[in-house]
């Protein structure tokens, strides 16, 4: 049992990583990125807020970030 929550905690944390490089790159719609990744639409909105309100250090490529790296100034 506890190897199906870790699995789902790590499935979590890869959907919101793949969410906030979707939502910096501003190709699709919070819709679209909430059916590909299955996150609700809540979800995203707070994964948009949590990207204005930190600068993120666009210099790196999308794929170094994580929901919790992301706090770099911007340059």
């Amino acid at each position: 049992m506890q190897e199906s929550s870790i699995y789902r905690s790590i499935q979590d944390e890869t959907a919101k990583t793949i969410a906030l490089n979707c939502l910096r790159q501003e190709l699709f719609s919070v819709e679209i990125i909430a059916r590909a990744t299955g996150l609700s639409i809540e979800q995203l909105q707070q994964l948009q807020q949590q990207i204005d309100t930190v600068p993120c250090d666009r210099s790196q490529t999308p794929q170094m970030h994580s929901p919790t790296e992301c706090s770099n100034p911007a340059q």
